[in-house]
């Protein structure tokens, strides 16, 4: 889902805003009772701009957070910013919409960093420190301009491959920068695909998930340009709005390990045309909301639970099942061919025959019913052609 990140209302500190030079701040308690300075706005003229370490003697602690302002969000005049190594936090949306910053310098001093700190900002590369801890998966929300994303070797939380940030031992894809081109392939370490992790990912084309991966988390591949994304047997889980908005996706097939699927899952997939399911109904009746009307849904016709599953008014086919083999019985004596094989249940079959492999006969229909069926030709013909058909 799109979020806009509009208005944060902060109601546990009764403070006011002051001003010192361009700077709108407010004193706040910090960890321990230890009074800090939070950064609430700025008022200057933009280009490069570095945080005061500290402000009438109280140390700068805090980026953002201030109502109805957060910190530099929507101000296009700043190109890069460097932030002293008091600042212990950034908050959320403290640089949103800040479409003019390319760089930024963010000191080990650094914890965490919130929801959207940097949505929709013109930043192409970030680096993050050894210090920080805490970081949300949609602190960079439509960075169309992210290329690469720089982890220091000594942060014990996360780490990075190739501009790609993840947590430090690699099971979770946290975010890949919406600028990444081209085709892109999840390490086999990985085991997760965190929340937003490839959102907006516009210009990347293909993308591989190994078999150790079990989880897509909400909204990991909003507004991507994907047409295909295959998901391997080790999926149980995909979440909530997980492929929102990818318009260019057009059939997806989840494998029988997939037992939950998130409300509204594909909404947005314009050009979704058939979804196929090969396990049972999931636990989730709502996945299949706010999808294109016409979309098909395939589902396996040995899996249980489908009669009771809310559709939302889409068709339902039965998948054809592979037939694996035609046991064929000619014997020397005679001139009787058999066919043998394995029927499912609520599947039309159609047995026709040919001589010369150009016009075809139709020798026998039948509904299947789950059992083995033998069809026997005794006609003369000592050349004979077979073939079954599925409908």
């Amino acid at each position: 889902m799109y979020w806009f990140f509009a208005a944060l209302v902060i109601s546990a500190l009764s403070v006011e805003a002051e001003t010192y030079g361009d700077w709108q701040y407010e004193v706040r308690p910090y960890l321990g009772g230890i009074v800090g300075a939070t950064i609430t706005g700025y008022t200057g003229s933009g280009g490069e701009v570095t945080f005061p370490n500290s402000i009438n003697g109280v140390p700068v602690k805090q980026v953002g957070g201030g109502a109805p302002v957060f910190g530099f969000s929507h101000n296009y005049s700043v190109t890069n910013i460097i932030i002293p190594d008091n600042v212990t936090t950034i908050f959320a949306g403290a640089f949103c919409g800040c479409k003019g910053l390319t760089s930024i310098i963010i000191p080990s001093s650094v914890t965490s960093i919130g929801v959207h700190a940097f949505q929709e900002s013109g930043l192409t590369t970030i680096s993050i420190s050894s210090g920080l801890n805490s970081i949300n998966g949609r602190a960079f929300f439509r960075c169309l301009g992210l290329t690469n994303i720089i982890v220091d070797p000594a942060n014990p939380f996360y780490s990075a491959i190739d501009g790609v940030l993840y947590d430090k031992y690699k099971t979770t894809v946290v975010a890949c920068p919406a600028n990444k081109i081209g085709s892109f392939a999840i390490p086999s370490s990985v085991t997760s695909i965190g929340e937003y992790a490839f959102n907006w990912c516009t210009l990347l084309t293909d993308i591989t998930i190994p078999n150790s991966v079990t989880t897509i988390e909400a909204n990991a591949f909003e507004m991507c340009s994907l047409a295909n994304i295959t998901i391997p047997n080790s999926m149980t889980q995909i979440g909530e709005y997980a492929f929102y908005g990818c318009s260019s996706l057009t059939s997806i097939s989840l494998p029988a390990s997939v037992t939950y699927l998130g409300e509204s899952t594909f909404e947005g997939c314009s050009k979704l045309n058939e979804i196929y399911f090969l396990g049972d109904a999931l636990k989730s009746s709502n996945s299949l909301n706010k999808i294109p009307a016409n979309t098909l849904i395939y589902i396996n016709p040995n899996a249980v639970g489908w009669s009771s599953y809310n559709l939302s008014g889409h068709p339902l086919k039965l998948i054809l099942p592979k037939i694996n083999s035609l046991d064929i019985d000619k014997t020397s004596n005679t001139n009787r061919k058999s066919l043998k094989f394995k029927t499912y249940s609520g599947i039309n079959y159609t047995i026709e025959k040919s001589t010369d492999l150009k016009i075809w006969a139709n020798q026998a229909s039948l509904v299947g019913d789950g059992s083995e069926i033998t069809f026997t030709d005794d006609s003369t013909n000592d050349r004979a052609f077979y073939r079954l058909m599925q409908h």
